[in-house]
């Protein structure tokens, strides 16, 4: 107890919520608090803005790479030196780029979205990166919101399984990608037929290429199955020309 409450001077005692400076200290403590919070707030939202606008270059490149191989493949054709010092250097800059995107999903993994994940994903297998090419896949399925999206990652995802020895897991996600439609609101039948015969395709292409071809000559015959349930039209003929290919090849057993 202070001295003057015991000597009996306690009419100059208060206490601290009495206290008009305390209470002014206090206040502005939780302001400056409450101030450097909104700062924080504001400031990582800033950071989260331009790594986004960083990793949406990056993917808008690592989508044209392939695209530049294909047309200096063309215009040097008859160079194959040449051919091979661009291919070099492009698989050197799709690999480094493919690292920083995947650098910054795992930085800010809830501002990436599913087609996002897909991208890296794919530019991260194109340079042989398959383990974070694999997480990329996986986190984009747990996040995906609409069909399509969830197709083509799990896609993506069976092939590379099937490429890296997981096989039973490649096959397990091929499955799940034919039965993506029955979690969705998509009544379009053309659509979804469609999908099922590219699934069941891309299915029977990952089966040849370990030489199962009697697993390949199923989805094949299964892609074919879908294939019929689509209207005429310029796409289905377009689609059964891929089919009609990949059956030759599968008949013959040639990846």
């Amino acid at each position: 107890m202070p001295d003057n409450v015991e000597n009996g001077d306690q009419g100059t005692y208060k206490p601290w919520y009495r206290e008009a400076s305390t209470i002014i200290s206090i206040v502005a403590f939780v302001f400056s608090l409450g101030t450097s919070l909104v700062s924080y707030i504001h400031t990582r939202q800033q950071d989260i803005s331009e790594r986004r606008v960083e990793l949406r270059g990056l993917i808008q490149r690592l989508d044209k790479i392939p695209l530049d191989n294909i047309e200096y493949g063309k215009k040097y054709s008859g160079d194959p030196a040449i051919i091979g010092m661009i291919n070099g250097t492009l698989n050197q800059e799709n690999s480094m780029l493919a690292r920083q995107a995947a650098d910054i999903a795992e930085e800010i993994p809830k501002s990436i979205t599913a087609t996002e994940y897909m991208g890296i994903g794919s530019a991260l297998a194109n340079s042989n990166i398959y383990d974070r090419a694999l997480k990329m896949y996986q986190i984009g399925v747990t996040i995906s919101n609409n069909a399509d999206d969830e197709v083509s990652l799990r896609r993506a995802l069976a092939s590379l399984l099937f490429a890296t020895g997981s096989v039973e897991k490649g096959r397990q996600q091929y499955r799940m990608a034919l039965d993506v439609f029955s979690k969705y609101d998509n009544n379009n039948l053309y659509h979804i037929e469609y999908t099922n015969t590219h699934t069941e395709m891309s299915w029977a292409f990952s089966e040849l290429a370990i030489r199962q071809c009697n697993y390949a000559s199923t989805h094949i015959v299964d892609s074919r199955r879908h294939l019929s349930q689509m209207a005429a039209g310029p796409f289905t003929d377009q689609i059964a020309s891929q089919v009609a290919s990949a059956e030759d090849n599968i008949r013959k057993c040639v990846p």
